[in-house]
C-alpha cells in the first residue's frame, strides 16, 4: 500500500513540475503594438494596391470620399524589450504613379530573426476604408482577407490564408492558393482556386470563369441574373452546383474520368441502346448498363447480369442538360472529379 502511494505521489509531482510548460505560450509573451495611418485623396479612375504579409486585410467601404488605411503592428516576445523591437522591423512602404496609390509591408528580414521556438510573433493587420467606385487590388501571404463591404473593381491574390467577402459588388477577380474561401456573392469575374479545404459561393450572375484545381469541395448557387458560366475543375471533390433551374441553363460538361450525378441519378453513356419488348413500363429510376458482350434478350436475365456489372469511368464523356427557356451558357470541363447537380 505504502509503495502505491508513493508512485501516485511522483505521478502527481510530476504533472505539477510539467504545469508550467503546458501553459500557452501567449500567456507568458509580451506585448508591443503600434498602429500607422494613411489618409489617402481618391481621384477619379484611380487604382489602391495594398500588398502584405504575416497578418489579416479587412476591407469596409464607408461614405467618405477618400480612402484611410490603418496598419496595427504586433510584436510578440518573452522579454518586452525584444517585442519592441520586433515591431520596429516593420515599414509601410507608399508609393505613388499617375493613376494608382501602392502600399506595401517592408519587412527588414536581414536584422530581424524570429525565434519561433521561444513564441515570438510579429502581425501585420491592415483596416482598409474606401469609399465606392474605387479600384482595389490586394495581395496577402500568410494571413486572411475579409471584405465586409466593396463597390468596385477588386482582384485578389491571397495565398496561404483564408478569404471571406460579404457584400461586394462590381467584377472580382480572385486567384487564391492553400486556404478555403466563403464567398456570398459574385456579380461576374474571374476566379482561380487551388490547393483548397473549401470554396462556397452562394450565388453567381454576370459572366464568370472559374477554375478549381487540387481541392476539396466546392459548392456554387447559380441565379436567374447569371449570363455565362465557365467552369474548368480537376481533382476537385465534390463540385456542387445548385439552382439550375434558376438559372435557365443550357449546361455542357466534358467529363474526363469523373462521376457526373444529376439530382441525385448518376449519369451514364450507355455502349449500345436497350432493344426489348416491356409488358409493364419500368419505374423512372431503373438504370441498365449494358456492356459490348451483353446479348441477353429477357428483362429478368439482363437484371441478373446488372448485378455482376463493374462501372469505370470512361476517359471522356460529353453530357448536356437544358433548363427552362435554356438562354444561359453553362460549361463546365472537369478532370477527375465528382460533379453533383441539381436542379
Amino acid at each position: 500500500m505504502e509503495k502505491r502511494i508513493r508512485k501516485y505521489s511522483l505521478i502527481i509531482l510530476t504533472c505539477l513540475l510539467l504545469l508550467p510548460v503546458l501553459l500557452r505560450a501567449d500567456d507568458l509573451l509580451q506585448k508591443a503594438q503600434k498602429t500607422v495611418v494613411k489618409k489617402i485623396a481618391v481621384a477619379k479612375n484611380m487604382q489602391l494596391n495594398i500588398s502584405n504579409q504575416y497578418g489579416g486585410i479587412v476591407i469596409q467601404r464607408w461614405k467618405r470620399t477618400s480612402a484611410m488605411i490603418q496598419v496595427t503592428i504586433t510584436g510578440r516576445s518573452v522579454k518586452l524589450s525584444r517585442a519592441n523591437t520586433l515591431i520596429r522591423f516593420v515599414t509601410i512602404k507608399t508609393s505613388k504613379i499617375p493613376g494608382a496609390v501602392s502600399l506595401e509591408t517592408v519587412i527588414d528580414t536581414l536584422a530581424q530573426h524570429i525565434n519561433p521556438s521561444s513564441g515570438e510573433q510579429c502581425l501585420i493587420s491592415y483596416t482598409v476604408f474606401v469609399p465606392a467606385g474605387l479600384k482595389l487590388a490586394v495581395t496577402n501571404r500568410f494571413g486572411n482577407i475579409q471584405v465586409k463591404s466593396f463597390e468596385g473593381e477588386l482582384a485578389i491574390d491571397e495565398k496561404f490564408g483564408d478569404l471571406k467577402i460579404e457584400r461586394a459588388s462590381g467584377p472580382i477577380r480572385i486567384d487564391a492558393e492553400q486556404g478555403s474561401a466563403d464567398i456570398d456573392r459574385i456579380h461576374g469575374g474571374s476566379l482561380r482556386f487551388k490547393g483548397f479545404t473549401q470554396v462556397r459561393i452562394g450565388e453567381l450572375s454576370g459572366a464568370v470563369d472559374a477554375r478549381f484545381w487540387s481541392g476539396g469541395s466546392v459548392d456554387l448557387g447559380l441565379s436567374n441574373d447569371l449570363q455565362k458560366l465557365s467552369i474548368n475543375a480537376d481533382n476537385v471533390k465534390p463540385l456542387n452546383i445548385t439552382n439550375l433551374k434558376l438559372a435557365n441553363a443550357d449546361l455542357k460538361i466534358h467529363s474526363t474520368v469523373s462521376k457526373i450525378i444529376y439530382n441525385g441519378r448518376i449519369m451514364l453513356t450507355l455502349e449500345k441502346t436497350l432493344n426489348v419488348t416491356l409488358k409493364k413500363p419500368l419505374k423512372i429510376d431503373t438504370v441498365f448498363v449494358m456492356g459490348k458482350s451483353d446479348t441477353t434478350k429477357k428483362i429478368a436475365e439482363k437484371l441478373l447480369n446488372l448485378k455482376k456489372i463493374s462501372i469505370t469511368a470512361m476517359k471522356s464523356v460529353d453530357y448536356t442538360l437544358k433548363t427552362g427557356s435554356a438562354t444561359t451558357g453553362i460549361k463546365i470541363d472537369v478532370s477527375f472529379c465528382v460533379v453533383n447537380v441539381k436542379d
